[in-house]
């Protein structure tokens, strides 16, 4: 864990309250839509459905012979307004996960699991699925990543913000200018106090014992559920905060383009993603007047935190020297708190319009997949009446026209047992078949 270090002329922002560092009342209420989303629960769908029932036929439908779909889930997603019901859902949504219907999930299932989850502040729990794209496959929007950073930034809890944030790093989205001035301003607060990600687990300390006489030093083995590759991807395998961090500066920098506040980000970034040689030849590119003193010294502090080594004591010390002179002033905190502003006061008006017509747009969608559902099974279920009834129908001419058809069925019967024999013939011969080139 490392300390901001701060320099003279940076002393007054830095020490600014943080009333004024951090934004305040960031999105407005109207941003989270909430009447039109509600509007769902009017639906002759959400009317008629009990969670406790829906789940129980979920669980056994997702069962080996189940028929549990996509849009039963969403359903259950979106019906869902108890605290109670919340593990229930991560268990279907675990369960869809596993089965083929995964590729058929919905926009609006991530979407309602995020809202519910945040909604009744279990947040924690929120952060726990999101992070585990693979067994929940439940995944950040525009809008949804925008409530959940505007919420953790104006409760301070800049770690979860930053979690977020690099979230969108991971989808490599940041289309969204809120969502880009939301996770820079979250990430410029993290590395003032940064916390671990995960928390940190200490291994057990296994006391070494000498064998007794001569016996035999019994061979533990440990039951894994499965060993991934040594590949690392540098993407998502990440789990270092610091590095996640990095990464995500470095993405909105670039996204940024060759300015004071991305250039800034860019090569913060790249120190603190451990990318040393790329950030020294990122220096070479920039003006020396093009990084702000404030991300000057969070490099400065970056720099003296890492292991120098034979290997790597040169570039450090290299790197060292090229950021001393760079010197562009103060006010990267006030800029970004600017840009925060800027981008809601342009952004939001079309994010709610956006948001309003998606609503809609998901419950005609939810609709016609759920009638096209039924329709499948009211279709399947005529053509099992159908064969049921036509099978019937052939026993029953088998009788009517057993003495006329007796010589035919004998010879049906006869051709089966021939077919037997010789098949029970062949098995006899193969297994006396005996390898020339076996050796005992």
């Amino acid at each position: 864990m490392f300390k901001v270090l701060i320099s003279q002329t940076c002393q007054k922002i830095i020490n600014l309250p943080a009333s004024n560092i951090c934004c305040r009342t960031l999105l407005s209420e109207a941003y989270k839509c909430s009447t039109s989303w509600n509007n769902r629960l009017s639906s002759p769908i959400f009317q008629k459905v009990d969670p406790d029932k829906l789940y129980y036929e979920l669980e056994n439908n997702f069962g080996p012979n189940g028929k549990a779909t996509a849009i039963d889930v969403d359903i259950y997603a979106n019906s869902v307004n108890n605290i109670d019901h919340l593990d229930s859902l991560a268990d279907l949504l675990h369960k869809l996960r596993l089965s083929r219907e995964t590729s058929n999930t919905l926009d609006s299932t991530s979407h309602a699991v995020i809202r519910i989850f945040h909604d009744l502040g279990e947040h924690n729990e929120l952060l726990t699925i999101l992070n585990d794209r693979i067994n929940y496959g439940i995944f950040l929007d525009p809008f949804t990543s925008n409530i959940l950073l505007d919420h953790f930034i104006e409760s301070k809890d800049f770690t979860s913000a930053a979690k977020i944030a690099s979230m969108l790093m991971l989808q490599e989205d940041f289309t969204n200018d809120i969502n880009k001035s939301l996770s820079l301003h979250a990430c410029l607060q993290y590395i003032q106090n940064p916390t671990p990600f995960e928390p940190i687990v200490e291994e057990p300390v296994v006391k070494e014992t000498k064998p007794q006489g001569k016996k035999k030093q019994e061979e533990i083995r440990v039951r894994v559920r499965f060993l991934r590759n040594e590949f690392f991807d540098d993407h998502f395998d990440l789990r270092d905060g610091h590095l996640l961090v990095g990464k995500t500066l470095h993405m909105i920098g670039q996204n940024l383009g060759m300015n004071k506040i991305g250039n800034s980000c860019s090569l913060l970034g790249l120190v603190l993603h451990k990318k040393f040689e790329k950030a020294q030849e990122f220096i070479q590119t920039i003006d020396k007047n093009s990084i702000y003193d404030e991300a000057r010294d969070s490099i400065n502090t970056a720099l003296n935190t890492v292991e120098i080594n034979e290997s790597n004591q040169q570039l450090i010390d290299s790197l060292k020297k090229s950021v001393q002179v760079l010197s562009g002033g103060c006010g990267l905190y006030e800029n970004v708190e600017t840009m925060v502003k800027d981008s809601i006061a342009k952004q939001e008006p079309l994010d709610i319009t956006e948001q309003e017509k998606l609503h809609e747009e998901w419950n005609k969608i939810r609709e016609e997949k759920l009638q096209a559902q039924l329709d499948r099974f009211h279709k399947a279920k005529v053509i099992a009446e159908s064969e049921a009834k036509l099978k019937e129908l052939e026993d029953e001419e088998r009788k009517l026209w057993f003495f006329e058809n007796e010589e035919k069925l004998d010879l049906e019967i006869e051709a089966k047992e021939d077919f037997y024999r010789k098949r029970m013939v062949k098995k006899k011969k193969s297994s006396k078949a005996i390898d020339e080139d076996y050796i005992p």
